[in-house]
Parts: C-alpha cells; structure tokens; sequence
C-alpha cells in the first residue's frame, strides 16, 4: 500500500535564519520516506535554497505576517498531506528513517499524534537519549499532567507527527503548551513515543519548558470528605501482601509482630499465587506465632485482572505492589486496616498507631523524609506547594468502611491505568497524588526509613528497610558504617532465623571457612543468612573481633583433624575470600539436601576479578543435577571448577569424618576421595555464592 503524504511545514519568522533552514531541510530530504511535501513560508517572493531550489517536493508561500499563529493555519491550509508535522529552522529530523518510523507508528496503532523525545543538538553534538525498545504510551486527560511535568516535549508544538484533521480543529493563537493541551482534551488517540525521531538546536535558543500555570486539565483527585464519626474496632489489623518472591522476606515482620504485640491481632496475608513450600510455610508460621491470627486470602481473577490492565512495563515494581488497593474488595467485613511492606520490622505495640484518629481522612501515612526534607526533591516536583506532604506508602493506616462509601477502588484502578506509567516511583506517586487531599501525616517513627535513621530523633517504632542506598537485610552490605543501621539490619537477620528455628527442626550446619576470615563481605554473608542452625569454624587467622559476629558463635582450628569436634551434621566449606550470594543461600541448599537425602553437593559460583572490578556470571537452569562424572577432574572440566579447591562445597559430617580418620590428607584430597565414594551427590546449578579472584 502507497504511503500517505506527509507535509512538513517550516514557518521561516527571521530571514537571518536561511542557513539554519538549509541544514533543517537536509535532515528532511535525506529521510527514506517516499511521499513528502515541504511547505516553507516566508514574508519575501523569494529565498535562497541553495542546492535545493530544483527539488519538487519544497514549495515556498508568501505570508507577509508577523502572526505567528495565522501563518500556522495558512500552512494548513495549503498543505494536502494526511500528516503533518511544524518544524523550526532551528530544528530537523534525526535519522534517515525517523518519519518512516513515525508514520508506521501512527498507522499500527491508528493515532492522530505521535509525540516523540526531542533531542538536543549542541555544538555539533547529539545527545540522544536511550532507548530500550520501541514502547508507545497513551496520553489522555489523566496522564498528560504528569508527562508534561516530565517532558518538556510537552510544551512545544515542534517535531508532532499529527494527522491534519486533528491539526486544523485547533487554535494557534494560545501558547505552544495549550495547543497540544487542545488536543489532549479532544481526546484525540496520541501517544508518546521513547524513541527519537526530532532534534533542536540548542544554541539557537532553548528548548521550552512547561509552564504550570497555564495548565486546566489536571488529573482526578479524591475530594475532600466530611467524616461524621470515625470507627476504631479494638481488633489490630494488619494486610501484608506477597508473592513466591516476597514470602519468606516477610518472615522477620510476621515475627516482629508476634513479639511486640500486647493483644493478639488479625494478620491478612493477600497473595494471587503460592508455591506449595510457601504455603506450607506459612501454614507452619501461622501455628508457632501464638499472638497472630493469620489468615490467608487469595485474589480472586476478576480483581487480578482489574490489575493486570495496568501499564508495567516501565516499573521495577512488581504486581503485587498495588495488592493494597484490593483490601476494600477482599475484606468485606474490616472497616479499618494497617498495610505494611514486606521489608519492615516491628520494634514495640502499634496499639497507639492503630487508634490515631484520622478525622476527615481515608489513610494515615508517615512523610517520606528523605523526600520532604530537600528542597527541589520529587515531592516538590511532583506535588508542588504540596510536597511537604508527600508520603511513603510502605504504611497506611486506611479506613476501609469509607472507602467502600467512596467506591475507592473503582476510582483509584481507573486512575492508574491511565496513569500508570506517568509516574517515577510507581505506586506511591498514584496514591500520593490521587490522595493529596485525604492523608493525615502520622509521627515519622511509625515509618522510620533506615538508610535515613541518623536523622530520626524518636526511638522507631516501626523500620523500613527502604531508600536510596539500598539497604537490605537480604542483601550484603559491607559499606555500612552507622551502628544504628548494623543494629536494625541485623535484628532483622535475627528474627528470621529465631522463626526459622521455631518452625522446622534444621539439622546443625558446620561453615568451614579454610584460610582464614579477613574479608568484611565474607562475615556479612555469614551473618544474614536466613538459616537457623549454624556455626562458624575458622581454619587459619581470623580479623574480626567476637563483637563483629553479632549473635553468630565462632571457633578457631589450627587442622582439619579438629573438626572430629564439630558440631554439625553438614559440613559447608567455603576458601579463602569467597563468600556467599544470596540471604538465603544456605537455606536453599540445605533445604534441597534434606529433602533429596544428598551426601555431597556441589554448587555453581559466579567470579568476582577484583582487579578488573567486574563479576562475571554464569548461565544458571537452578537445577538439581545427579553428578555422573566419574573425578572430580572430570567434573571441573565440565562445570568451570565448580568443584575446585573447597569453596560451595556442603556434604555430610559422618563421611567427611570418616574419610578424614582414614587418611591424613588435604581438604582438597580429601574431597576428592569423598566424590569418589559416596552415591548420592548432585550438582546445584543455582549461583549461590562468590568466587573471588
């Protein structure tokens, strides 16, 4: 099918800019789109073309006007192409296929704008911005706030590939930023595309920038209520929502809970989809925590898929983020609630939390400090006057009764599918701006967001392992320094293991480390393993202090004859400066050696070059593999000396000991020999742990 006609229509307003307009047009006439037609006005009979004055395709109209606005619409008027697109001389097109790329956009997805990034042009430079892939966004009404704070493609009528009836409906004597704001309120189909498609040459003059006070099309928000009387059931409850990630992460709160807790209270757990080991898990968390009542609920597929309409694919959040919007759905007989993020940890009773009232308020929310309390931060950007206010969804106090008055749920998922993609941090700008004026600010100690505790006064009651410099309980952290930060993350570490303790009776595991303890990452991948039951024998010098282990017990041998005396009924050896991945690397293979009756297991490492700084990562299936190899040798050389030295290495006390009173060797012979004789050994093809070099 012939490819419609694209007009490109050049208004020349100072005839200085004729050798600008030469280079602009160069851009045009190299593109590989066939049908082309270029309007150029100009207050002279004639202008200077150069090398372009045969071309065919340029038509050059006379407006002796200094309205800008009526030499728009005389373009228009003369144009006869289905597209067009306004551009300066000042401007130009990108790459020799952009308005092919543009018109196949328009017509694949039957848009009346594509609106796409603006790239900068300076000194001869491009600086274009990256582009992952080709994703179109939709602009409506409700998003187009949010991406004109973002983008001040926004503000200009430059570079738009616009189908001409939606162009001459509109009125050209308003601003750049109102007349695509025309087009927003029309609800014409428009679409912002991430790709770049239109250049602007900086050094003659800048691009626009929005300007907020002309905007009248402003995004939903909850109104203001007028609560009568607010009910506070004397029943705690609390929603945490999961997922097969997130479920044994949450095991320390769940914990917290229990140990803080003055009165027993209602714990939702809001999932979509559990494996069979999480379930079972939290059947067995659920018997030990005598102060919870926890009480699982599934989503049902007509919600789910009311979320799944939402736009993702730009955010690092999971689906299970937005779960909290379910609860007036799903629990149909609380009329109040308190929701926690997984990543949190109870430090005293939140009885006080539960009864704050929150007068002609839905929800009650802590600021987000690290936010609130720098100037020109996001919260101001986003919220304006309003910033102060901006606060951290990772707890709410939400009064369920009135929002199902409100129908909260309806309004709020309408809100986010059209807006979802819009926002930088996901979820919490939905609720922050759609709620801006139904939020009571709560003391910030109910939401004390670690990476910022230095600035706390208040002892927290409720921590958030949260912000900016990633801190995690899971995730080693050797650049900590703060004692604070230590404390909490690991009284984190402690509580899950305490659980983890109550809930499975988890045989002894004897961590060998051979060549002594002097790396600080090595003892943090010690000391926030998620296992409940282990003990730490070091084979040569040791660095740390007892003060360094925390609450982690530790031994000192001189040969590995010693470990006749060792406790576990494993033995995991780790070498030299090698340490563990992942929080739960332990638990995972011993949980896969339990259950599978292994001897001897081998796991797959990925290598850390400290010269070069750079890990280099092996492909993984995150298999179980019976080991055939007949050597370790063999082993090696098939597995990239997974098998070598000692590191992630875990086999059984009884013959390792047995082995070792049989011959007087190395660790390295010794494990040799052990491949060699038992029968049940598997190779974990999962990067548990880290190969240092």
């Amino acid at each position: 099918m012939e490819k419609e006609l694209i007009s490109v229509l050049i208004p020349l307003m100072n005839d200085d800019d004729n050798d600008l307009l030469l280079l602009c047009l160069q851009t045009i006439l190299e593109q590989d789109y066939p049908n082309l037609e270029i309007i150029i006005s100009s207050k002279l009979e004639k202008i200077n073309l150069g090398n372009f004055f045969n071309d065919s395709r340029i038509r050059v109209i006379s407006i002796p006007e200094n309205s800008l606005a009526i030499i728009r619409m005389e373009l228009l008027r003369q144009a006869k192409g289905e597209f067009v697109t306004f551009l300066s001389p000042s401007g130009g097109i990108t790459e020799y296929d952009a308005l092919t790329t543009a018109y196949r956009l328009v017509r694949e997805n039957d848009l009346d704008v594509v609106i796409s990034n603006i790239v900068s042009l300076t000194n001869g430079v491009f600086y274009m911005k990256k582009v992952k892939s080709a994703i179109l966004e939709e602009i409506n009404p409700i998003n187009y706030y949010f991406y004109l704070k973002r983008f001040r493609e926004f503000c200009s009528l430059e570079g738009k590939l616009i189908r001409r009836k939606s162009a001459i409906i509109l009125d050209y004597s308003q601003s750049e930023q109102k007349i695509i704001e025309q087009l927003i309120a029309l609800k014409a189909n428009i679409a912002w595309y991430y790709g770049n498609i239109f250049f602007w040459r900086e050094e003659y003059g800048m691009f626009p920038n929005c300007n907020l006070t002309e905007v009248e099309l402003y995004p939903p928000v909850l109104p203001k209520l007028d609560i009568s009387k607010e009910k506070i059931p004397n029943e705690i409850n609390i929603l945490l929502c999961v997922d097969d990630n997130y479920c044994s992460k949450s095991y320390a709160l769940l914990y917290s809970l229990n140990q803080t807790t003055l009165n027993k209270i209602n714990v939702y757990l809001v999932y979509r989809e559990l494996n069979t080991y999480n379930l079972t898990m939290m059947l067995k968390i659920a018997a030990q925590l005598d102060m919870l009542r926890i009480v699982p609920v599934k989503i049902d597929d007509y919600h789910y898929n009311q979320l799944k309409l939402f736009s993702l694919h730009k955010s690092k959040l999971p689906l299970s983020a937005y779960y909290r919007i379910l609860a007036t759905k799903l629990l149909p007989q609380v009329d109040r609630i308190i929701y926690l993020d997984i990543d949190m940890l109870v430090t005293a009773d939140l009885t006080n939390l539960w009864q704050t009232p929150l007068g002609n308020n839905i929800i009650g929310a802590c600021c987000d400090l690290p936010l609130t309390e720098q100037e020109n931060s996001w919260s101001y950007q986003f919220l304006g006057s309003k910033g102060n206010k901006y606060f951290n969804s990772g707890m709410l106090v939400m009064n369920l009764a009135i929002m199902r008055e409100v129908n909260f749920f309806e309004k709020i998922t309408d809100f986010i599918q059209k807006a979802a993609n819009a926002f930088v941090l996901g979820d919490q700008d939905a609720l922050n701006y759609f709620l801006q004026d139904s939020v009571e600010i709560v003391d910030s100690k109910y939401n004390t967001i670690l990476g910022y505790t230095n600035n706390i006064t208040s002892e927290p009651v409720i921590v958030h392992y949260c912000g900016y410099d990633g801190l995690k309980p899971w995730e080693l952290n050797p650049h900590v320094d703060s004692k604070m930060k230590v404390k909490y993350l690991n009284c984190h570490r402690t509580n899950t293991r305490d659980l983890l303790y109550k809930i499975a009776n988890f045989p002894k595991v004897s961590i060998v480390i051979m060549g002594g303890l002097k790396e600080k990452r090595k003892l943090e991948s010690l000391l926030f393993q998620a296992y409940p039951n282990f003990e730490i024998i070091i084979l040569g010098d040791n660095a740390f202090s007892s003060e360094d282990f925390a609450d982690i017990k530790y031994s000192s041998i001189e040969s590995l004859a010693e470990l006749v005396n060792a406790q576990g009924e494993y033995f995991f050896f780790l070498d030299g400066k090698d340490y563990l991945k992942k929080y739960d690397s332990l638990l995972n293979i011993m949980t896969v050696a339990i259950n599978n009756h292994i001897d001897l297991l081998l796991t797959q490492s990925m290598k850390l070059v400290e010269k070069e700084g750079l890990f280099y990562i092996k492909k993984e299936s995150k298999q179980l593999i019976p080991i055939e190899e007949p050597s370790l040798t063999a082993f090696n050389d098939k597995h990239g000396n997974d098998g070598g030295a000692s590191s992630g290495i875990l086999c059984s006390k009884k013959d390792f000991v047995k082995f070792l009173n049989e011959n007087e060797l190395g660790i390295e012979k010794i494990l040799q020999g052990l491949y060699e004789r038992v029968l049940n050994k598997y190779y974990l093809e999962e990067i548990v742990w880290v190969k240092v070099e």
